[in-house]
C-alpha cells in the first residue's frame, strides 16, 4: 500500500511522482498517487482513465499493467482478472 511512498522517502525523491515540482513532498501521499499518477478505480473508471490517456498522448501500442505480488494473492488475481475481462473489452475500439 505504501511501497512507492517508502521508496521516495528512502531516496528523498518524490519528484518522479509530481506533476509540478513545486509540490511539497508532504503532499505526495496515497491519495495524491491515486488521483494523479496511478490508474485505479472501478472497471468503468479505469477504462475511462485509460481512454483519456490514450487520447491525450495520441495513442500507444501497448498497455503495461505493473503488478506486485500483492498479499493476499486473491486480491491481485481479482484485479488482473477485472482488467482482462471487464476493462480491456471496453477499450477494444482503440487502435
Amino acid at each position: 500500500r505504501d511501497y512507492f511512498l517508502r521508496l521516495g522517502k528512502r531516496g528523498r525523491n518524490y519528484d518522479i511522482f509530481k506533476q509540478d515540482l513545486e509540490t511539497l513532498d508532504s503532499a505526495v501521499d496515497l491519495e495524491y498517487l491515486m488521483e494523479r499518477v496511478w490508474i485505479v478505480g472501478s472497471p468503468d473508471e479505469v477504462a475511462e482513465k485509460i481512454r483519456w490517456l490514450y487520447e491525450a498522448v495520441g495513442g500507444f501500442g501497448v498497455l503495461l499493467a505493473v503488478g506486485r505480488e500483492w498479499k493476499p494473492r486473491e486480491i491481485w488475481l481479482q484485479s488482473m482478472n477485472l482488467l482482462a475481462s471487464e476493462v480491456l473489452p471496453m477499450l477494444a475500439d482503440l487502435n
